[in-house]
C-alpha cells in the first residue's frame, strides 16, 4: 500500500514512539510497564495523534506494532477529539491536527489486513460521530470514491464505517441514505466483482439504512425518501431472491444466505405492506433454501460425515449451516405468529412439518456431549426452552412446531400425521439399507408427538390415529434397539405421555420398562428419561384416581431415585426431587414406607442448596406432602424440627442470614400443613426459637420470614400460641407483640414491615378478646413506623392495618385515631387519611388492595350518613394545577418557583371528595387491566378501537347509558369474575376465607357509584372531578353535567 506523508519534522518523537510500542509488546512485565509510562508522557505532545496514525498506516512496520498503535490511536481520539467534561480535562486536539488526521484516516480503509482496516473504520466512525456532517462535509464524498473504486478491501472498509454510522447515527444518516442505499444495492448485485463476505455486509447495511428511511417516512409522509425507497426495494428483493435460489459457490455461501434471511425478516417487520407484494416470489426462495440445506445439515451436523463449514465473522459470530437454519426458522416463525401473514404458510403445512421434524433430530455433537455429561442432557432437553442450556436447531424447531400447532389448531393435525408418516417411511428405508442414523428420525417423531399429546383427541380417522397401534409397531420395537440409549429413553418418556390412550397391558409394559430403566446399570440418560416418565405416570394415574397399577412398583424405586440424585450434580438432583414430590403425593402408605429414606436426603439437599429458590421450593413441597399425611407428619417433625431449631438458635457468626431466612420459610410450611393441635416439638421448641431469632435480628429477610412464620402459628393454632408461656413467664401473645414491635422498629429497614398488615389481620381475627390494651400499643407503633416509611408497598402494609379495622371495628379505630395526636399536632386520623389518600393510587387491586378500596368506600358512606365532624373537617391534597390557574382558590405544595408560570400547585379538597376520586381511579384500573387482557386474548382490534372511541353525551343520562361500550360492561366478567388467585398465593387460608377476597371489584365499584349518585352530595363531588374522571363515570352509564376545569 502506497502512503504519502509529509517529511517527518520531529524524527526523535517518531523514534521514541516506536520504541515505546515495541517495548509495550515485550513479555517482560517491568519493560512493559515502563514503556506504557513513556507512552503516556508522549501523549501530551502535539503530534502524538498524527504520528500514531502514520505508524498504523505504514506497512513497513509489523502488524503487531501497527495494531497496538491503532488501539492507542482510538483511545487518543476518544480522549482528546472533543472537550472533556471530567474534573481533570484532557486537552483538546488542535484543529490543524484534526484536519491532518481526517485526511489520513480514509487511507487505512484499503489496508489488506482486516484488523487494521476494522480499527481504522472504527476510528473514522468515532470522528464522524463528533464532526459529521458539519465539520467533515466531504466524508461521504471520500467514502463514495472508495466504494466505487473496485478495490475489495476499500469497499469492505467503507461498508464497516457506514454500518457503524447506520447503527448509531440513525437520524444523521438520513441525509446520505439515498447514496448508501444506491451503492449497497449495486454491491449486492455485483456477484462477479465482490466476494460473498463484502456483499453480505452490503445486505446488512442496506437493511439498516432502509429501516431508518422507513421510520422517517412513517413520521413524514411526504418525505422525498419515500420515492427513493420505493424505487430501490423491488430491485433489492429481486436480488435477494436470486441469491437464495442459487446453489452455493464462491460468491454465494452460507454467510450470504444467512444475511439475506435476516434481511427479509427485518424488512418484513419494518414494513409489511411493502413486502407482502413480494412474498409470492420470496417464499419459494426461502423454502428452497430450507429444503436444500437439509442434506448439508444431515451430513455435517446430524451424522457428522462431512466437516461443518463454520466460519467466524469480524464481529465474532459463528457462521455455519445452523446459523442459516436459525434465520429461516425466525422468518417462518414471524409469518406464523402474524395473523395477516399466517395464511401464506397454511397450504404448505405437511411439508413444513416434515422439515421441522427433520431438524429436530439429535445431532452427533449432542449425543457425544450427553454421553459424557447427563446434566447437559437435562438442560438441553428441558421442557421449557427458556431453561435450556444451549440455543440449538433442535430447540428452535420445537418452538416452531409449538407455534404451528397453537396457531393452526385442528388444521395442523392431519399435516402433522402426514409429515410423521413420511419421516417413518424414510427411516424404515434407512434402517433396511444399514444406515446407523435411522433411530434419530424415530426419536424426533416421538418427541414431536409427545410434546403435542394434547392433540391426541384429534387423531381419530388419520393414518396414525391409533396411538396404541403406533406404540405397538414403532415404539415398543424401538425399545429393544441395541446401543441406542437416547431412543430407549424417548420411548419410555413417550409412553408416559399417552397413558390415557393405552390398554392396561401396554401401560403395565411401559411401567415395567421404566422401573428397569431406573436401575443402577442403565445409561445415565436412560435413567433420567425414566425419572421423567415415572413422574408422568404418577400424575396421570393420580388424576384419574387409579394408582393401584403403580403402587407395587414404587417403594423399590426410592433407592435408585435417591442414588441418582446424589450421584450427579445439581440438574439431575433437581429433576429427581421434582419427580419425588409427585410420586409421594399419590398414596399415603407409599409415602410412609419411604419417609425414613427421603426425609434425611431432603434435609441434606436443603442444607446444601438453601440459597437456591427453586430447590427450597421443591424441598418445601416434599415436606408439605409429608405434613399432610397423618402417617408421616410425626416422624418428619422428629427428624426435621431439631435441625431447624438448631439453625434458629445458632449464633449469628455460625450460620448465614440466608440460611436462617429460608429455615423460617421451611418451618412456616411445616406449621401450615401439620395437623392440629401442634405437637410438643412444634410449640415448645420451634415457636420460642422463632421468637428469639426474630427479636435478636435486624436483617430484613429474617424479620419478614419470621413474621410470616408467626402468622402461620397464629392462623393454625391460636389457642396454643396464646396459652404458651416461656421459661420467664411471658405469654405467647406478649411474645407476638414483641415481634410486632421489632418489625415496626423505626430504625430498621422499611421492608422489615412489609408483611405487618397480613400479620395484623390474622391477629385481629384470631386473638379476639385476648388483645386487650395490646392493640392500642400496636396501633401506636404502626403510626410511628408510618411517619418514617418511604416505600409504597410498606406504606400499603401499614395502611392495611387501619383499613381492616375499619371493616371490623369502625367506631373503635375512629375513636383511637381521633384521640391520638399526629406527628405535626393534628389528629392521627388526619395524618393516616392524608398518607392513605396520597398513596392509594399506587396500591394494587389484589386482595390487600381490595381491603383498602372497600374500606375507603365504607368510610365514605359512614361519613356522608353520619356527618361526623372528625372526618368532614379533614381536607387533603386534590389535583395538580398550574399556578396561574389557581386564582385565589385553596392550594398547597408548590412544585416549582412562584415566578414560573408552568409551576404546579395542589388543590385542597375535602377528604370525602378525595376518596371518591380514588375509587374512580381504582375503577379505571379495573377497566384498563381487563382491556389489556382482552387484547392479549386477540380481541378484534376494531372492537377495542370502537370501545375506546365511545363517548358520553353529558346532556342525557339515558343516551349515555345506551352508548356505554359493551366491552367495558364485559370487563368484570373477563378480569374480575372470581378471586385474584393469579396475584395472591392461593395457599393463604386467611385470604381465601375472607369474603373481600372474592369481591368482583368492577361490579362493586360500579354499584357503589350508582348508589352514591342518589346522595345529595353527589353533585358537589362531581364539581371537583376532572374530565378523565367524568369519562370513567360515563363508561359505567352515569352521566355528569358540569363545567370541567382545566387541570394537568
Amino acid at each position: 500500500m502506497s502512503l504519502v506523508v509529509s517529511q517527518d519534522s520531529n524524527r526523535p518523537l517518531k523514534e521514541a514512539l516506536l520504541d515505546a510500542l515495541e517495548c509495550i509488546l515485550s513479555p517482560t512485565q517491568e519493560v512493559r510497564k515502563a514503556a506504557e509510562e513513556r507512552a503516556k508522557v508522549l501523549e501530551v505532545t502535539e503530534d502524538y495523534g498524527v504520528q500514531l496514525l502514520e505508524v498504523v498506516l505504514d506497512p513497513s512496520y509489523s502488524i503487531a506494532v501497527r495494531h497496538l498503535a491503532s488501539v492507542l490511536f482510538y483511545q487518543y481520539i476518544d480522549d482528546h477529539w472533543m472537550p472533556s467534561n471530567i474534573q481533570i480535562p484532557n486537552p483538546e486536539m488542535q484543529d490543524e491536527k484534526k484536519e491532518r488526521i481526517k485526511q489520513l484516516l480514509p487511507l487505512g480503509l484499503k489496508d489488506p489486513n482486516s484488523k487494521i482496516r476494522n480499527s481504522i473504520a472504527h476510528s473514522i466512525f468515532a470522528v464522524a460521530w463528533c464532526d459529521w456532517p458539519n465539520n467533515w462535509p466531504n466524508l461521504f464524498d471520500t467514502l463514495l470514491v472508495y466504494l466505487t473504486s473496485g478495490d475489495e478491501y476499500a469497499v469492505y472498509g467503507c461498508i464497516r464505517v457506514i454500518r457503524e454510522m447506520c447503527q448509531n447515527m440513525e437520524h444523521k444518516i438520513i441525509s446520505a441514505s439515498h447514496l448508501i442505499l444506491r451503492e449497497m444495492n449495486e454491491i449486492v448485485k455485483s456477484d462477479q466483482r465482490f466476494s460473498s463476505k463484502v456483499r453480505s455486509r452490503a445486505v446488512e447495511v442496506f437493511v439498516l439504512c432502509a429501516s431508518a428511511v422507513l421510520n422517517e417516512v412513517k413520521f413524514h409522509k411526504r418525505s422525498p425518501l419515500k420515492g427513493v425507497i420505493n424505487q430501490l426495494l423491488p430491485s433489492f428483493y429481486e436480488t435477494l431472491v436470486k441469491i437464495l435460489l442459487l446453489h452455493e459457490y464462491t460468491n454465494v455461501d452460507i454467510r450470504m444466505k444467512t444475511q439475506v434471511a435476516k434481511a427479509l425478516l427485518k424488512l418484513l417487520k419494518e414494513s409489511q405492506k411493502k413486502v407482502i407484494g413480494w412474498l409470492p416470489q420470496l417464499l419459494p426462495a426461502v423454502w428452497q433454501t430450507l429444503t436444500s440445506s437439509a442434506m448439508d445439515y444431515s451430513s455435517s451436523v446430524i451424522a457428522c460425515i462431512e466437516e461443518d463449514r463454520k466460519s467466524i465473522d469480524s464481529d465474532g459470530e459463528i457462521i455455519g449451516i445452523e446459523s442459516l437454519i436459525f434465520s429461516i426458522f425466525d422468518f417462518i416463525y414471524y409469518l406464523v405468529e402474524t395473523p395477516k401473514l399466517r395464511k401464506t404458510v397454511a397450504h404448505a403445512l405437511p411439508e413444513l412439518f416434515y422439515y421441522v421434524i427433520f431438524y429436530t433430530q439429535v445431532t452427533a455433537d449432542q449425543a457425544s456431549t450427553w454421553n459424557t455429561d447427563p446434566n447437559q442432557f437435562i438442560g438441553d432437553e428441558s421442557s421449557e426452552s427458556s431453561e435450556s442450556y444451549k440455543y440449538t436447531v433442535r430447540l428452535v424447531a420445537q418452538d416452531l412446531l409449538s407455534s404451528l400447532c397453537e396457531n393452526f389448531k385442528i388444521n395442523c393435525v392431519e399435516a402433522l400425521i402426514q409429515a410423521i408418516s413420511k419421516q417413518l417411511q424414510e427411516a424404515s428405508s434407512k434402517k433396511l439399507a444399514g444406515d446407523p442414523n435411522w433411530w434419530r428420525v424415530h426419536e424426533a417423531c416421538m418427541l414431536t408427538l409427545g410434546n403435542f399429546s394434547s392433540l391426541g383427541d384429534n387423531f381419530s380417522g388419520a393414518p396414525l390415529c391409533d396411538i396404541q397401534s403406533f406404540i405397538e409397531n414403532i415404539v415398543i420395537p424401538d425399545m429393544t434397539a441395541e446401543r441406542q440409549p437416547f431412543l430407549l429413553g424417548r420411548c419410555i418418556w413417550f409412553g408416559s405421555k399417552y397413558t390415557s390412550f393405552l390398554s392396561h397391558e401396554l401401560n403395565l409394559h411401559f411401567i415395567q420398562a421404566t422401573v428397569s430403566a431406573l436401575q443402577l446399570g442403565q445409561h445415565p440418560c436412560v435413567r433420567i428419561s425414566a425419572v421423567r416418565a415415572l413422574a408422568g405416570f404418577c400424575q396421570h394415574f393420580a388424576k384419574v384416581k387409579n394408582t393401584q397399577m403403580l403402587l407395587p412398583f414404587l417403594p423399590p424405586l426410592t433407592e435408585p431415585l435417591l442414588n441418582l440424585a446424589t450421584l450427579y450434580s445439581y440438574p439431575v438432583m433437581r429433576l429427581v426431587f421434582e419427580s419425588l414430590g409427585i410420586i409421594l403425593g399419590i398414596d399415603q402408605n407409599l409415602a410412609a414406607s419411604v419417609e425414613s429414606k427421603v426425609t434425611p436426603c431432603t434435609i441434606t439437599v436443603f442444607l446444601k442448596y438453601n440459597n437456591d429458590p427453586m430447590v427450597t421450593m421443591l424441598v418445601q413441597d416434599i415436606f408439605k406432602t409429608f405434613c399432610l399425611n397423618p402417617l408421616t407428619v410425626e416422624p418428619l417433625q422428629q427428624r426435621l424440627i431439631p435441625t431447624l431449631v438448631t439453625i434458629l438458635n445458632a449464633p449469628d457468626d455460625k450460620v448465614s442470614l440466608g440460611l436462617v431466612s429460608v429455615t423460617l420459610d421451611v418451618l412456616q410450611t411445616v406449621v401450615r400443613y401439620s395437623q392440629r393441635p401442634f405437637s410438643s416439638i412444634l410449640i415448645n421448641n420451634a415457636f420460642p426459637a422463632v421468637v428469639s431469632c426474630v427479636l435478636r435480628s435486624e436483617e430484613t429477610s429474617v424479620l419478614q420470614s419470621g413474621g410470616e412464620c408467626l402468622r402461620a402459628y397464629i392462623s393454625v393454632g391460636p389457642e396454643q400460641v396464646f396459652n404458651f408461656h416461656d421459661s420467664e413467664g411471658h405469654s405467647g401473645l406478649s411474645l407476638v407483640f414483641q415481634v410486632l414491635e421489632q418489625l415496626l422498629n423505626p430504625f430498621h429497614n422499611d421492608n422489615s414491615a412489609l408483611y405487618v398488615g397480613r400479620l395484623a389481620i390474622t391477629l385481629v381475627n384470631k386473638a379476639g378478646t385476648y388483645l386487650g390494651d395490646n392493640l392500642d400499643h400496636f396501633l401506636k407503633a404502626v403510626l410511628s413506623k408510618m411517619q418514617c416509611a418511604q416505600t409504597n408497598s410498606v406504606i400499603q402494609s401499614l395502611v392495611l392495618v387501619y383499613a381492616y379495622l375499619i371493616h371490623t371495628q369502625l367506631d373503635a379505630v375512629l375513636n383511637f385515631l381521633s384521640t391520638v395526636p399526629g406527628p405535626t399536632g393534628e389528629s392521627a386520623l388526619q395524618f393516616v387519611l392524608t398518607e392513605w389518600c396520597s398513596h392509594q393510587h399506587l396500591f394494587g387491586i389484589c386482595y390487600e388492595g381490595k381491603i383498602c378500596i372497600t374500606a375507603l368506600s365504607k368510610l365514605l358512606l359512614y361519613g356522608i350518613s353520619s356527618q361526623d365532624a372528625r372526618l368532614s373537617d379533614i381536607h387533603v391534597s386534590g389535583d395538580a394545577v398550574r399556578m396561574r390557574e389557581v386564582n385565589g382558590s385553596h392550594a398547597s405544595g408548590s412544585k416549582g418557583s412562584p415566578d414560573d408560570e408552568s409551576a404546579h400547585v395542589w388543590t385542597v379538597i375535602p377528604v370525602f371528595v378525595k376518596i371518591f376520586k380514588l375509587l374512580l381511579s381504582s375503577l379505571n384500573t379495573c377497566i384498563g387491566s381487563a382491556k389489556l387482557k382482552l387484547e392479549m386474548e386477540e380481541v378484534k382490534p376494531e372492537e377495542i378501537e370502537e370501545s375506546e372511541e365511545t363517548t358520553c353525551d353529558r346532556e342525557s343520562e339515558e343516551e349515555s347509558s345506551s352508548e356505554a361500550s359493551s366491552l367495558d360492561l364485559d370487563i368484570a366478567h373477563v378480569e374480575f369474575s372470581g378471586s385474584d388467585s393469579q396475584i395472591l398465593d392461593e395457599d393463604d387460608p386467611e385470604a381465601l376465607d375472607d369474603p373481600i377476597y372474592h369481591i368482583n371489584l368492577y361490579d362493586y365499584l360500579t354499584d357503589f357509584c350508582h348508589s352514591l349518585k342518589q346522595q345529595q352530595c353527589f353533585v358537589s363531588f362531581v364539581n371537583h372531578l376532572t374530565e378523565k374522571e367524568c369519562s370513567i363515570l360515563c363508561k359505567i352509564g352515569i352521566s355528569v353535567k358540569m363545567e370541567i376545569p382545566e387541570s394537568s
